[in-house]
């Protein structure tokens, strides 16, 4: 038996006996609570301590690139960024960093972070929509 690392690709063809529902459960609650840490700290940075929300997007973009380093190097960031939808990439990479700079500002304005999770949840339903609407795709109960 292979002994795996942290950062090894999992063999695709051999089930994993590591996870379980319990542990995703887990997990999501463990992201949720890192959203919910992220989300009360940058409204408060940017409205208590008047930071504007672009350098606090900034410095969220650099504690990411931080935290993926160590996949970078084991993957080579040549290969990492290789795509054959280069096009597609961009677009979806700006359409996400205007999200979350309107993101930032709201929490900066500041909007209530109830009412901007609770807008945030209908998210699902506006890609279902667009999903039907502008790629055509069937779209049942």
């Amino acid at each position: 038996m292979i002994r795996r690392t942290f950062f090894s690709d999992p063999d695709p063809m051999e089930p994993s006996r590591s996870h379980s529902p319990f542990a995703g459960a887990i997990w999501m609650m463990v992201a949720g609570l890192c959203f919910a840490a992220v989300n009360s700290l940058s409204q408060y940075v940017s409205f208590k301590l008047g930071l504007p929300s672009t350098q606090v997007a900034f410095h969220q973009y650099l504690i990411a690139l931080v935290c993926l380093l160590p996949w970078l190097v084991r993957h080579g960031l040549r290969q990492s960024l290789q795509t054959r939808q280069l096009r597609l990439h961009l677009l979806r990479v700006l359409l996400a960093v205007i999200g979350i700079q309107f993101w930032l500002w709201a929490l900066a304005v500041p909007i209530p972070i109830w009412q901007g999770i609770a807008l945030l949840m209908t998210s699902p339903l506006f890609a279902t929509l667009g999903s039907a609407l502008l790629l055509k795709e069937q779209v049942s109960r």
